[in-house]
């Protein structure tokens, strides 16, 4: 999924920058999302996730910006109040001395909308959060996933062109956030408006994103499809943040061959894989083999040991439920080797294969893709 085009552009950032002090939060950020599209800003605590979407959102003056577009209008300067957008907080941010229907028309209110309107209006919201027949309760007498629906209803009800939601589901247990991810995808397909989720959990970016901008030091390091994150990393960062299991750090022994493929020398071992930087590879620079757990192939007996194969001897085996991870010796370093049937790990090991279109080579220096 590319850049959209003018037309279908309904979120526009240009050359953003933010100083807190001597700390660099954005460098140089730019972004444009489509209507209708479910973009996720995911990185580390200080990565400038947060602070982007409260530039967005009017909650943070930027340093510098050169353009800031919600649909066809320039809202730099503008208050967040006249923004065409709403915020969902990780804290829900609601007031205890009002009932769940006040909650939710406070935005309505705000704007001079008539009570029998905003009443109304509320309903319908607390109704696509499955909320209905709770308006006049207290926010005590809520559980923490049906405060984070109060909070999501009163972000809808006023109707906005984008919808920001800063890790909304962070403080909710893990099966209650499982579920609370399945909805809110449910429920940007009904009402196909934009949202821009922050989050640091890549199960989170993956489950839900139409494109993930990972984010780290101020910038954004990739912006893509959540696929191409967890198959086409750009660069060694991308890599160990989207949990690739296997990182062999080397240097580049071949250009670029057709088909896409380079060569990699790490130590006494050769391999052949895809090369996914943003850049042409250069012959003795740096880079890494990238090699999820699920993607190397376990020899016994006599197995030919060349390219993209190592020797390997069985170490400890990790139990995870659904599937073991067998650590295996090879002189690249420890490799990790996913076996979804534990009776499946041989009882000798040979060598360790990894084949050329289950791996990928890129870049191990800057954090940054250009």
């Amino acid at each position: 999924m590319t850049d959209p085009d003018a037309a279908e552009r309904v979120l526009e950032v240009a050359n953003a920058r933010h100083r807190y002090g001597d700390v660099i939060g954005l460098d140089d950020v730019s972004l444009s999302v489509r209507r209708g599209e479910f973009l996720t800003l995911l990185g580390q605590s200080g990565s400038g996730k947060t602070t982007l979407l409260r530039i967005i959102g009017g909650l943070e003056t930027p340093t510098s910006i050169a353009a800031l577009r919600i649909g066809d209008e320039d809202v730099r300067g503008v208050p967040a109040a006249r923004r065409d957008c709403s915020t969902v907080f990780q804290g829900y941010a609601l007031f205890p001395h009002m009932s769940v229907s006040e909650n939710v028309e406070f935005g309505l209110r705000v704007r001079g909308v008539a009570p029998a309107e905003r009443r109304r209006k509320a309903v319908s919201a607390l109704s696509l959060v499955r909320l209905s027949g709770k308006e006049d309760r207290r926010i005590h007498q809520l559980s923490g996933g049906e405060r984070q629906r109060v909070g999501l209803a009163r972000a809808l009800v006023t109707e906005p062109t984008i919808l920001l939601l800063d890790e909304p589901l962070g403080a909710l247990d893990e099966r209650l956030r499982i579920d609370m991810q399945v909805e809110l995808l449910a429920l940007q397909k009904q009402l196909g408006m934009t949202f821009i989720y922050v989050t640091h959990s890549q199960e989170e970016a993956i489950t839900m994103s139409d494109r993930i901008a990972l984010m780290h030091r101020g910038r954004i390091v990739q912006l893509a499809p959540p696929e191409d994150l967890f198959e086409k990393p750009v660069n060694r960062f991308v890599a160990d943040f989207m949990g690739v299991e296997n990182l062999i750090d080397g240097v580049i022994a071949s250009g670029l061959e057709e088909g896409g493929h380079v060569e990699l020398d790490a130590g006494t071992a050769r391999f052949r894989a895809r090369w996914t930087g943003v850049e042409e590879p250069e012959i003795g620079s740096g880079a890494t083999l990238v090699v999820r757990a699920e993607r190397p192939v376990m020899l016994s007996g006599s197995a030919a040991v060349g390219l993209n194969s190592v020797p390997a001897s069985l170490g400890s085996t990790i139990y995870k439920g659904a599937h073991v991870d067998q650590i295996v010796t090879t002189p690249v370093g420890p490799m990790t080797v996913r076996v979804l049937d534990r009776h499946a790990v041989p009882a000798s090991l040979s060598a360790v294969q990894v084949p050329p279109d289950a791996a990928c080579i890129v870049p191990n220096r800057g954090d940054h893709s250009s």
